[in-house]
């Protein structure tokens, strides 16, 4: 370590690991060198006694402090503007290194969907079969159905219904309306859904 002003100086390294504790440091700091500017901006002078007046001694040193405290300033404002570029130009490499990270992943995903023999082809292949067996299963389903169930049903409906005479048929509803023609000619007010005992 090399030797300042006849005393050695420990030197001390930072390791900033987040992003978020290097801001939090560079606030800090900024904190710090505004509070040392407003404390030097609004220090006093000194006394003002008519004995100090005119003292070229005394002025000179007033003008040499006046140097040294812009001096300071303009150190604090150039420290200031170095942390703050030093800050955005972080912010700026950890936002492009997200930004290509995020391209890489998408262009993985891409590279997925784009693939023939990628896990999602072969899902959508494998759903593709599934539906096509449902579809059979469905079909082969419906023609036994069909066969043994409502052919059979129709068949003995359409015997029945052929076993009939038209003429016997038409004979009977004649009859009923002709009880009916004569009911509601014999009584007052009758209705269709009207029970009439006989």
């Amino acid at each position: 370590m090399p030797p300042q002003l006849g005393r050695e100086v420990q030197e001390r390294v930072k390791v900033y690991g987040p992003l978020n504790e290097l801001t939090y440091e560079g606030r800090l700091l900024t904190q710090t060198l505004q509070d040392e500017l407003n404390r030097s901006i609004s220090a006093p002078a000194g006394p003002r006694s008519p004995w100090y007046e005119g003292d070229p001694e005394l002025e000179s040193m007033r003008e040499r402090v006046r140097q040294q405290r812009a001096i300071r300033e303009a150190q604090r404002r150039r420290d200031h503007a170095a942390l703050t570029a030093s800050i955005q130009k972080r912010n700026l490499q950890e936002e492009q290194r997200r930004d290509a990270m995020l391209g890489s992943l998408l262009g993985d995903v891409i590279g997925g969907l784009t693939d023939p023999n990628s896990p999602l082809a072969e899902a959508e292949a494998a759903l593709s079969h599934a539906d096509k067996v449902r579809r059979k299963k469905k079909e082969s389903l419906h023609n036994e159905w069909s066969t043994q169930v409502f052919d059979t049903i129709q068949g003995r409906l359409q015997a029945a219904v052929d076993a009939r005479d038209p003429a016997a048929i038409e004979s009977r509803l004649k009859t009923q309306y002709d009880q009916y023609l004569h009911t509601t000619n014999t009584k007052v007010a009758v209705f269709r859904d009207v029970i009439i005992e006989q």
